[in-house]
């Protein structure tokens, strides 16, 4: 039975925007990472009207700071990242410094990458938790490492590590493992391949889209929206139906439509999102022309750029969602990569250029959406160094009838499937805000 899927409406989702700073007082935190710069204000419902900035020398990658109370005083914990060390300091209500500690150092030919301090409470207890990839020279993801600390400001032992471990970054067995464990851990395995930190299964997302599911099965049909009068219909369904990925598969499985996603690229782009936090699923019964059908939510538990980077709240980690290193897909260094792409996506990629299916894996470099992207050019080569041919797309191209979900990605899909056991390198040139910019990097297929 031929694989279906759906692409989600992009623009009809931007009013699930999780405001969590609206009506809460106190100091006023924003965080300018392209200046390194923190600034916090004290309106005069709090204090006397005061203005403090924190500003960091030009080797700072990542700017992030936690608004935290301790035995009834506020605090600020900033986290800063360079390229080899990760730090994090410790200032009182008036921007002193109280205290810093160089967490992680890293040495020889490797770098880290993509890091996210989150405030946190286990068994009753308020600790801070840093997760951060591990790179190699070529910028290949490594492993992952977690920290976990108590922060004490009335403590000698101000920052007391109470957890760490790491996790090598390899291509996942998940045979031996339940599908929704099986399911986690393919989308993480690339998010983390890609670059980006792993996600949580929030079990508040299923229920959504369990109900959107058993309407799809009802009527077998593969939509976003929902019919108020069609059988199944519910409000909560419908709105999870335009927050998912879907598809229709002859195989229950959930976890045989993660790695089918990532191949429709612009089902890919939702799951490679740098501000995603957590997702949900569900999987129908079968229905009577023999399908599963299958929901993905992928926005249900997205942080947003205009969130995140400035408000009030406290144990809310303010930082700039959309500072991160363009995401390549695939993973730079990547091996075991799919390296055929079988049709079944709508809206269909290749129907502007006429192509057919089979065709070779889809290729992508997405931007950040604060980023202007222009003469952007992409090719690929194979390990003779022999041009592939193929389908190229750039942001905003005014030919590109699905520009809208091609978002500030540029892309290439070869027009004949990728050779087995091959290895390629992918080339990207252009300008991003207005700056020249080229990047290169290389994959091996199964």
């Amino acid at each position: 039975m031929k694989k279906k899927f759906l692409l989600l409406l992009l623009g009809l989702c931007f009013g699930i925007f999780p405001l969590k700073t609206w009506g809460v007082t106190g100091p006023y935190v924003s965080v300018d990472t392209a200046h390194r710069k923190i600034t916090i204000t004290n309106d005069t419902s709090v204090k006397d009207y005061a203005v403090y900035t924190l500003e960091f020398d030009n080797k700072i990658k990542d700017l992030q700071v936690v608004r935290l109370t301790r035995a009834g005083s506020s605090y600020y914990l900033v986290m800063t990242r360079t390229n080899k060390k990760v730090r994090l300091i410790l200032y009182d209500e008036q921007v002193n410094k109280i205290s810093s500690k160089l967490i992680n150092v890293i040495y020889h030919q490797k770098n880290w990458g993509y890091a996210k301090l989150s405030p946190k409470t286990i068994d009753n207890t308020k600790i801070l938790e840093i997760k951060i990839l591990k790179l190699n020279k070529n910028a290949k993801p490594l492993s992952l490492v977690l920290q976990r600390y108590t922060i004490s400001p009335d403590q000698e032992q101000i920052f007391k590590r109470t957890e760490k471990k790491e996790e090598n970054i390899v291509v996942p067995n998940v045979s031996d493992n339940d599908d929704d464990t099986a399911s986690l851990k393919l989308l993480n395995y690339q998010r983390q391949a890609s670059g980006l930190l792993p996600v949580k299964h929030n079990e508040s997302l299923d229920a959504g889209c369990a109900l959107h599911v058993e309407y799809l099965r009802l009527n077998d049909i593969l939509t976003h929206g929902e019919d108020i009068n069609k059988q199944g219909y519910t409000e909560e369904g419908a709105e999870a139906g335009m927050a998912s990925d879907l598809a229709a598969q002859s195989n229950k499985k959930f976890a045989n439509a993660i790695p089918l996603w990532f191949t429709a690229i612009y089902h890919r782009f939702p799951m490679i999102d740098n501000g995603l936090q957590g997702v949900g699923w569900a999987v129908s019964a079968q229905s009577n022309i023999g399908y599963y059908y299958k929901c993905l939510n992928v926005y249900g538990d997205k942080e947003y750029g205009v969130i995140t980077v400035a408000g009030r709240a406290v144990d809310t980690t303010f930082y700039n969602v959309d500072n991160f290193e363009p995401i390549a897909f695939p993973g730079r260094g990547q091996i075991q990569v799919d390296p055929i792409f079988d049709s079944g996506e709508s809206p269909d990629p290749i129907a502007d250029f006429s192509g057919s299916y089979p065709v070779g894996q889809p290729i992508s470099l997405t931007f950040s959406d604060n980023q202007t992207v222009s003469t952007m050019k992409i090719s690929l080569k194979d390990n003779q160094g022999n041009n592939v041919t193929g389908y190229a797309r750039v942001p905003n191209d005014p030919n590109d009838p699905n520009s809208i979900y091609q978002g500030n990605s540029v892309s290439f899909i070869a027009e004949q499937p990728l050779n087995n056991n091959t290895k390629y390198t992918v080339s990207v040139s252009g300008k991003v805000n207005n700056q020249d910019y080229q990047t290169s990097w290389k994959f091996t297929t199964w």
